[in-house]
């Protein structure tokens, strides 16, 4: 449950979601409609200081995988009250299942350092609704385009991305630890004012 004073922003209108008030208000006559459990609905907030250690074990065991393992507990928590950074959470069963940290750049650019789901919910749209959370902050926080890094080796991560906009614009060799080469990727937007 969330605190008073934390910003929390449930998924809607998105295409693979049910409308449950669509189903509530069925019309007279007809059979019920089933109503879908509402664990299909997850919640995407900022993340709380005391997640920090989830979601470096998440980072750690979900992508940084066969590498040193950079996003310790220390270094999200660092990003969890970073002024220019947004950390999210996707909540289902109000369990956390999946996470993004997206930084504010000087130069109107947003970079997404991390976005890890669940690997049993992916390929449901979890992770496309915690991009576009994220990416609808940074067009309210002024950036017109988003980068990010994506191992070289990951082409199913590569091709999420790519579906939902994102274009290739470089290769860096040896991004990360030295010895896996990187993607890089960018999507520019339209800055929305809040």
């Amino acid at each position: 449950m969330a605190s008073s004073n934390t910003a929390v922003v449930t998924c809607r209108n998105m295409p693979d979601l049910f409308d449950l008030g669509a189903l509530d208000n069925a019309a007279p006559g007809l059979p019920a409609r089933h109503n879908p459990p509402m664990h299909l609905h997850p919640t995407i907030r900022l993340a709380m200081p005391d997640e920090a250690r989830a979601l470096a074990a998440m980072s750690r065991d979900w992508i940084e995988h066969g590498l040193g393992w950079s996003w310790t507990a220390a270094r999200v928590s660092q990003a969890i009250v970073d002024a220019s950074t947004n950390v999210a959470v996707l909540v289902r069963d109000e369990q956390l299942k999946g996470f993004g940290i997206m930084q504010y750049l000087d130069d109107d650019t947003a970079h997404l350092g991390l976005l890890a789901v669940s690997p049993v919910l992916r390929h449901q749209g979890m992770g496309r609704q915690l991009l576009v959370w994220l990416e609808e902050s940074a067009q309210v926080a002024g950036s017109t385009a988003i980068r990010l890094e994506c191992r070289a080796d990951n082409i199913n991560a590569i091709a999420f991305y790519r579906h939902l906009g994102y274009r290739q614009v470089g290769t860096v060799s040896g991004y990360y630890e030295g010895h896996v080469d990187a993607v890089r990727l960018l999507k520019r937007q339209v800055a929305r004012q809040p």
